[in-house]
C-alpha cells in the first residue's frame, strides 16, 4: 500500500519520465527508419535541374563506357589518365542529356525511338554488336540528336539580315591611313600609382557577378621523391649482368629459356618485338638497322632513363607489311556482311599474323574464337616494309623496400616536425625544398597539378574545416607529398581578398590612362611623341574588320578613332588596351576587294555566328540547378 500510494503522489513525474522514454523510442525509431532517407541524400552523385544521379547509374555508365573504350581501342585495360577522361566523358553526357531534356521539355524538342532506329539502320552494318546492344551508346545518340535540334534551332533565331551584311561590308572594306603615337602604360611604374581600399571594393562590388566560383581549396606542397639508392642501381646492374654472357651467347632458339630463369625478384624483364625504323626505340636504331647487321648481334650493357638494357637480333632484313584490310565474317553466316577494317600488324596476336603470312592477298583463313569459327579474308595490304625482331633484356632501377622505407621517413619526420603553415614554408625553405603552389582545386579534381595518382591529396583538402592544416605524407606516384592546405574558398563568388590583385591592376591601368590622356591632350603628333619618349608610327589600310591594329594588339577603340574621325584631323587621346593613342588619319579609301554581294556576306556571318548556339549550351549550364556530389564518389 505504501508502495501504490508513492506511486499515486508521484504520478504526474513518474507519466512525464514515461512519455520522455516512450517519445525518444519512438523518435529513435523514426530516424533509423528515415535514415534511408538521410542516406539516400548523401548518395546522389549529383541533381542536375531536379534530376537525381544515383551511384548505381553513375557507375554503370562509367563500366559500359570502359567496356565500349576497351573494344573500340583493342585494350584490355586503361591507364590512369584515360580512366579520368572516361569518368568525365559519361559525366558530360549525363549534364547534357539532362540540360537539353529540361530545355526540350519547355519548347517541345524530341528525339524519337524511331530516328535512333534509323541510325543503327543506317549505320549499324559496320559497327561491332557490342555497340549496337549498348544502351549507353543508344543514349549518346540520343544526346548528340537532341543537341543538333537545339544548336539549329538557336542558330535558326540568330540570322544576319541584309542591313547585317551590308554593314559587314563596309567594315572590312573601307579602310583608313594613320599616323600614331601610343604613350605606354609600362612607361608609369606601378608603385608610383595609389589605389585606395575603398575603390577596389567598389570596383569589386560593382563586378561581383563576374567572381562566381565553385567552392574550391588552395593548397601547397613539397615533394620527397621516391629515388633508387646507389645500391639498388649497382644490385640491378649485377643482375642483368648475371644472365648477360648467356643471353649473348645462347642460341637464338633457346633465348626462350633466360625468361624462364630469371628470378622474378631481380626484376628483370626479357621481351621479344617487331620493329620497323620509325618504331624501333631510339637508342637500338643504329645497331638494329646498321648495313650488314645478322641475327645473333647483341650490344652492350646501357644504362638509359635509369633502365639497364641488351638487345639482340633474332631476325632482320626481311620486309612484310605495317597494316593490312581484313574482312572478317562468321563462317556459315549468310545474312551479317562481312566486317571490313584496316589493322596494323604490329597491334595484332602473334597466331593471327602466323596465319596472315601464309595467306596471299585474296585467300582466307579461319580460326576459332569463342566456340565459332572466324573467316579472315586478307583482301589488301600496305607496301611491305624492312623489319627486324629484338630480343631485349632490362631492368629498371627501382627503389628496394629498404630504400623506399628510408625515403617515406625523411618525408614523414617532416611532416611531424610541421604542424602550421608558418612552420611547414619555414622548414622547407630551410631544407632546399621546392614549394608548390596548387590553386582553385575543385571537389572532382582528379590529380594535383602533375602529380600521379593524387586524388587522396584533393580528397584530403576537402575534408579540413580549418586553414593552415599540414598533412601527413600522400604516395602520389614515384613522389612522397606532404602538403598544407591555404585557403578554404566556400562562398557562391570568389572573395575580395582572392580578386584583389586583378582589381588593384585595373584601377592602376584607369589612373595610368587618366595621367596620359592628361599629358596628351591638345598635343600634336610631334608633341606627343616627345612626351612619350617615342617615334610617330605609321599603320595603312587598318578597317574595323581587322583583329588588331597594326603590331600593336586587339586595340578595337583605336579602330574605330581611325576609321570614324576627319581625315588629317588629330584625335584626343584614346584609351587603349596597351596605353593611350593619338592618332591622325590621313587617308580613307575602300579596298578593293569586289562588289557587294549580299548572299556571300550573309553566308560569312552566319558562318560566324554559328558559335552562339554552343555558347547557348555553356550559358544552360551555368544557368542550371546543379548540385554536383561527383568528388564524394572518386
Amino acid at each position: 500500500m505504501a508502495t501504490l500510494q508513492k506511486i499515486r503522489n508521484h504520478g504526474v513525474v513518474l507519466l512525464l519520465i514515461v512519455g520522455a522514454a516512450m517519445l525518444a523510442f519512438i523518435l529513435g525509431d523514426a530516424i533509423n527508419s528515415g535514415s534511408s532517407f538521410f542516406n539516400l541524400k548523401n548518395r546522389k552523385v549529383a541533381v542536375i535541374e531536379g534530376n537525381n544521379i544515383m551511384p548505381e547509374e553513375y557507375q554503370a555508365m562509367i563500366d559500359e563506357t570502359t567496356k565500349l573504350m576497351e573494344i573500340q581501342y583493342n585494350q584490355s585495360s586503361f591507364d590512369e589518365e584515360m580512366t579520368v577522361q572516361i569518368r568525365e566523358q559519361v559525366w558530360q553526357q549525363l549534364l547534357m542529356e539532362n540540360l537539353l531534356n529540361s530545355q526540350a521539355d519547355k519548347i517541345g524538342l524530341a528525339v524519337t525511338d524511331e530516328e535512333i532506329d534509323d541510325f543503327f539502320a543506317q549505320n549499324g552494318q559496320n559497327m561491332r554488336p557490342e555497340f549496337r546492344e549498348s544502351n549507353v551508346f543508344r543514349r549518346m545518340i540520343y544526346v548528340e540528336n537532341l543537341q543538333r535540334k537545339y544548336t539549329t534551332l538557336v542558330q535558326s533565331l540568330i540570322r544576319p539580315n541584309s542591313l547585317d551584311a551590308e554593314f559587314a561590308y563596309e567594315a572590312r572594306t573601307n579602310f583608313a591611313n594613320t599616323q600614331y603615337v601610343m604613350a605606354p602604360y609600362a612607361a608609369i611604374a606601378d608603385s608610383t600609382v595609389e589605389v585606395s581600399e575603398s575603390d577596389i571594393k567598389k570596383l569589386y562590388d560593382e563586378r561581383k557577378h563576374a567572381f562566381k566560383q565553385k567552392a574550391n581549396r588552395e593548397i601547397a606542397y613539397v615533394i620527397f621523391a621516391d629515388d633508387p639508392s646507389k645500391t639498388d642501381f649497382a644490385d640491378t646492374e649485377a643482375a642483368i649482368k648475371g644472365v648477360e654472357e648467356a643471353f649473348k651467347t645462347n642460341g637464338v632458339d633457346t633465348l626462350e629459356h633466360i625468361k624462364s630463369s630469371i628470378d622474378p625478384k631481380t626484376g628483370l624483364i626479357y621481351e621479344e618485338n617487331e620493329y620497323t625504323e620509325a618504331t624501333v626505340p631510339a637508342q637500338y636504331k643504329e645497331f638494329a638497322f646498321a648495313a650488314g647487321v645478322q641475327a645473333g648481334a647483341s650490344t652492350d650493357l646501357a644504362l638509359v632513363d635509369g633502365t639497364y638494357s641488351l638487345a639482340r637480333v633474332t631476325k632482320c632484313n626481311y620486309f612484310t607489311p605495317d597494316s593490312i584490310r581484313l574482312s572478317i565474317k562468321l563462317v556459315g553466316d549468310t545474312t551479317t556482311p562481312a566486317q571490313v577494317q584496316w589493322v596494323r600488324m604490329d597491334e595484332m596476336p602473334q597466331f593471327i599474323k602466323d596465319s596472315i603470312a601464309k595467306t596471299p592477298v585474296g585467300q582466307f583463313f579461319v580460326l576459332q574464337n569463342q566456340g565459332q569459327e572466324v573467316a579472315y579474308t586478307v583482301d589488301s595490304t600496305t607496301t611491305p616494309t624492312r623489319k627486324v625482331t629484338l630480343a631485349v633484356l632490362r631492368g629498371e632501377v627501382l627503389p628496394s623496400s629498404k630504400t623506399h622505407n628510408a625515403n617515406y621517413n625523411i618525408a614523414k619526420q617532416f611532416a611531424v616536425n610541421n604542424k602550421t603553415e608558418e612552420d611547414f614554408r619555414a622548414s622547407a625553405e630551410k631544407d632546399g625544398l621546392t614549394i608548390i603552389p596548387q590553386p582553385s582545386l575543385l571537389a572532382t579534381t582528379h590529380n594535383v597539378g602533375q602529380l600521379k595518382q593524387s586524388r587522396e591529396v584533393v580528397r584530403w583538402a576537402f575534408q579540413q574545416d580549418k586553414e593552415g592544416v599540414v598533412s601527413d605524407v600522400f604516395e602520389c606516384g614515384n613522389n612522397f607529398v606532404v602538403a598544407v592546405l591555404v585557403e578554404i574558398h566556400d562562398g557562391e563568388y570568389a572573395s575580395l581578398d582572392q580578386v584583389e590583385p586583378q582589381l588593384r591592376a585595373e584601377l592602376i591601368k584607369r589612373q595610368k590612362a587618366a595621367q596620359l590622356k592628361e599629358q596628351l591632350n591638345g598635343k600634336s603628333l610631334a608633341e606627343a611623341a616627345k612626351i612619350a619618349n617615342t617615334q610617330v608610327a605609321n599603320a595603312d589600310s587598318v578597317s574595323l574588320g581587322d583583329y588588331m591594329f597594326a603590331t600593336v594588339g586587339v586595340e578595337p577603340a583605336v579602330l574605330g578613332t581611325a576609321l570614324a574621325q576627319e581625315v588629317n584631323k588629330v584625335s584626343a587621346p584614346v584609351e587603349g588596351n596597351q596605353g593611350v593613342f593619338v592618332i591622325k588619319t590621313t587617308a580613307k579609301g575602300k579596298k578593293a576587294t569586289g562588289k557587294f554581294d549580299a548572299k556571300q556576306e550573309m553566308q560569312t556571318l552566319l558562318q560566324r555566328y554559328s558559335y552562339a548556339a554552343y555558347q547557348a549550351l555553356n550559358i544552360l549550364e551555368q544557368k542550371a540547378d546543379i548540385t554536383d556530389n561527383r568528388g564524394n564518389f572518386q
